[in-house]
């Protein structure tokens, strides 16, 4: 939970940076301060420097009790907004700004660039409503805030632990594919099944990208070596998070994912990548104390080549 009352000690010798990119359904809300202090919404998730609050704007709760996520014009959706605050980074991430000459900045400030580079590239994002930091002598940011729109879908993580066969396959050659091109356009941050919304258009899926808090907001040159380093993250949280992917799903999912990157497409560069990317996923479990080899770094879960 963010204090905010130690927070005002530091006001005399801090700067706050705010941004309303879309007028918010309470004017109170159009403030640093007042969403920081902000505690009238449902609570989606707390801990220590962080906290997440869902602001309804009229009946759109669901029957079960649940609220979506994401995006849409506000005025035409009128579900809600969520409203995100994070305390203090580390100074780990003070200290590698420093290294790279790079301005600090809140996860959330850093979360909202992302989205909207992801937006300019093309791809269906949560909206960014508004956006603040409180910076310490301007440079050191102590705290932020973010205010996201609605989007009326699915979670897709659940919609694949509960779907039949032919949509698990359908989820995971769609997730391919976004990802394919989330790495040529130059965006390596891991993407898994519950970072997006699933929204239905009879056959058709389409995906919305949500929770970008990244470390470093923006796009680099393509590489194979980034893009390894990104599936063996992506491989790893798929098993952390317990989903069981059959060999015929893993398999869709690469079928989805050669096209969208162009150095990829022979079968000698394609074998030589996954052999790359079993040595280095296995080097990734060795690391974290994984004693076991997973079932998804066998060589048949790895598709066709």
């Amino acid at each position: 939970m963010i204090c905010s009352n130690s927070l005002r000690r530091w006001l005399p010798f801090s700067r706050v940076e705010f941004y309303l990119f879309e007028p918010l359904p309470k004017r109170e809300l159009e403030d640093f301060w007042n969403l920081i202090c902000f505690q009238n919404g449902k609570v989606v998730s707390r801990s220590k420097g962080k906290e997440i609050l869902y602001f309804p704007i009229g009946e759109r709760e669901r029957e079960d009790g649940s609220y979506g996520r994401g995006g849409g014009n506000l005025s035409a959706r009128g579900a809600g907004v969520y409203i995100k605050k994070r305390g203090f980074d580390g100074w780990g991430y003070l200290f590698s700004c420093l290294c790279s000459l790079r301005r600090p900045e809140s996860i959330c400030m850093r979360e909202v660039k992302m989205l909207r580079e992801l937006e300019e590239c093309g791809f269906s994002i949560m909206p960014p409503l508004a956006v603040g930091q409180l910076l310490l002598g301007g440079v050191i940011p102590l705290a932020g805030v973010g205010v996201f729109g609605y989007v009326e879908g699915e979670d897709l993580e659940v919609l694949f632990r509960k779907g039949s066969l032919a949509l698990r396959r359908k989820i995971m050659r769609h997730w391919g594919s976004l990802l394919g091109l989330l790495h040529r356009r130059g965006f390596y941050q891991t993407v898994v099944l519950k970072d997006l919304i699933c929204i239905r258009d009879g056959t058709r899926l389409h995906f919305t990208i949500i929770d970008r808090e990244v470390h470093t907001p923006w796009s680099v040159p393509f590489s194979l070596s980034r893009a390894r380093r990104a599936l063996v993250k992506t491989l790893f949280r798929l098993e952390k998070d317990g989903l069981d992917c059959r060999a015929k799903e893993l398999a869709v999912f690469w079928d989805a994912y050669w096209p969208c990157v162009e150095v990829l497409q022979s079968r000698q560069q394609r074998r030589k990548f996954l052999a790359q990317l079993r040595r280095e996923y296995s080097w990734y479990l060795w690391r974290r104390g994984w004693k076991k080899r997973l079932r998804t770094l066998r060589l048949w879960c790895f598709g066709r080549s």
